[in-house]
This record gives C-alpha cells, sequence and structure tokens, in this order.
C-alpha cells in the first residue's frame, strides 16, 4: 500500500505543476491508477478535479457563460468546500453582462439568487454557531441589478 501512496503524491505533484494543456495524458493515466489502486473517494476526487478543470478552461475561453459559472458553483456546492462555493460565486459575479438588455441580464441574476440561496443556507448553520449571515449582501445587490435592468 505505502508504494501506492507514493505513486498517488507523485501524480498529484506532477498534475499541480504542470500545464493543463500538456497534463491530459498524465490526468487520464491517474484517472486509471485511481480507478485500479484507489478506494471509491479517491476516484470520485479525481473525477471532481476533472470537472474543475474542464469548467475552467470553459470559463476562460468565455467568462460571461453564467451556465458554466452556475454549473461549477453546483459542483462545488456537492463537494461541500465552502471557501471554494464563495469563491465561484464571486468570481461569477464579477463577470458583469455585456450590454444593458434584458437577456444578458437575465442570467446574471440567477447568480446572484443562487448565491443568496446558498448564503441562506449556509447561515442557518452560521447563526447557530453565532457568525454574521453574507445572505442579505447577496439578496440586497440582486434587488438593485433586478430594478435597474427593467
Amino acid at each position: 500500500m505505502h508504494e501506492h501512496e507514493r505513486a498517488r503524491a507523485i501524480y498529484k505533484f506532477a498534475l499541480d505543476r504542470m500545464p493543463r494543456s500538456k497534463s491530459v495524458n498524465l490526468h487520464k493515466a491517474y484517472t486509471t491508477f485511481e480507478k485500479q489502486f484507489g478506494d471509491s473517494e479517491g476516484v470520485e476526487d479525481v473525477v471532481l478535479e476533472k470537472r474543475r478543470v474542464q469548467y475552467e478552461d470553459e470559463l476562460r475561453a468565455s467568462p460571461k457563460n453564467y451556465d458554466a459559472w452556475l454549473d461549477l458553483a453546483r459542483l462545488e456546492e456537492r463537494a461541500g468546500q465552502e471557501d471554494r462555493v464563495r469563491d465561484v460565486y464571486e468570481r461569477a459575479i464579477a463577470q458583469l453582462p455585456p450590454s444593458s438588455e434584458k437577456r444578458h441580464w437575465r442570467r446574471y441574476l440567477y447568480l446572484w439568487l443562487f448565491y443568496a440561496t446558498y448564503e441562506e443556507l449556509e447561515s442557518r448553520e452560521s447563526r447557530q454557531l453565532g457568525l454574521p449571515s453574507r445572505t442579505r449582501r447577496c439578496e440586497g445587490q440582486a434587488l438593485v441589478f433586478a430594478t435597474a435592468t427593467r
């Protein structure tokens, strides 16, 4: 088992340092390795990382693709990493629509609404721990944008 852990560490080291364009075959080999020697959690991590890379590549090519932002946010929500979820939503809402046409703003507003919903669900847990809520900021900003685009 020790050799498998060492091989896993080498794969991760290489994947972290290689450009994505040159690591496609290495990533395939790592996926095969995890399927063969890893547990279900390891395989899920590899698949999750692969999907992250795909979404990030898509967003680099088209940063105003709000559907891709929503898909990436949902992926991170399912993964359960709060910091990553918030980072995705914050990067997404920084991508203002290209014009004032309603059709461009509709998908953008969905980002804010999904973000507010996420924060509301998280704030329930935060209130139980005595932490401040971020929900009001999301809801307020979504309302500002919604009324400005009428």
